[in-house]
């Protein structure tokens, strides 16, 4: 049994970030082979749905079904890509052989991947929801803020913070789906309950990933050739260090 100490150096997040580093050669293809086709669907689905946002204020229920169906959409598209390159980083962080095509081999989990991503979304929706209506409500009962931009910069950045929260719960929901074949419920309880004894420090690590990621964005997009592998072998390096060693010891 490993103790704590033996597990935190393990998860140094530095540690992480360059062993991640090292890996990004050998993944860079199986990466831009997924996102290419993601891409390209993405904007699609992005093109329709703007088109269908036009209408959606008028009516109450009309907007509580675009909000419903909207994120089933994106499920339905995008969430078999992502679940490709959550493998992809897992595969390289346990130096398995990957394909170039490696992440586009799980439609033929597309049920199971959909739901957990659309539950996800859900969790998301229903959570934003509730604590921007409680700022917002506060911020108006207190008349301590008056601009309206800046009430609209406070919400959004709480609306930012508690989905970066809830995703990182969710982190190895994918790779317990398919890595362990788990059921949907089991594969997110999976998640949740091993993220939250090591959660701050996943968190930190999955922050900076993000802003490495918008970096690589600005460079005109290139820079996403190599962020992009560098952040899946990150969460796939975290899994393995948790699910597989700590299982072997």
């Amino acid at each position: 049994m490993e103790t704590g100490s033996i597990v935190s150096q393990r998860l140094s997040i530095r540690a992480v970030l360059k062993e991640a580093w090292t890996l990004v050669r050998g993944t860079k293809l199986a990466v831009l082979v997924t996102l290419l086709p993601m891409v390209f669907v993405a904007l699609i689905v992005f093109m329709v749905l703007s088109k269908v946002q036009v209408d959606v204020h008028t009516n109450y229920w009309t907007g509580l079904a675009y909000n419903l169906i909207s994120p089933l959409i994106d499920s339905l598209c995008l969430s078999v890509f992502l679940a490709g390159l959550a493998m992809i980083g897992l595969k390289r962080a346990r130096h398995e052989a990957i394909r170039f095509s490696e992440g586009l081999q799980y439609f033929g989990k597309l049920p199971k991947i959909v739901t957990i991503s659309y539950l996800e979304s859900l969790a998301i929706l229903l959570i934003n929801n509730l604590a921007i209506f409680a700022v917002a409500f506060l911020l108006v009962k207190s008349a301590s803020i008056q601009s309206t931009t800046v009430m609209a910069a406070i919400t959004l950045g709480v609306a930012l913070l508690l989905t970066m929260l809830i995703k990182t719960f969710l982190s190895f929901s994918f790779q317990f789906a398919l890595d362990k074949q788990l059921s949907v419920i089991s594969a997110i309880g999976s998640s949740i309950k091993l993220i939250s004894h090591h959660y701050w420090k996943i968190f930190l690590l999955i922050i900076i990933l993000a802003l490495i990621n918008f970096v690589g964005a600005c460079l005109a997009g290139i820079g996403l050739f190599w962020t992009v592998p560098l952040a899946y072998n990150s969460i796939g390096i975290l899994y393995r260090e948790l699910v597989d060693k700590s299982a072997a010891a």
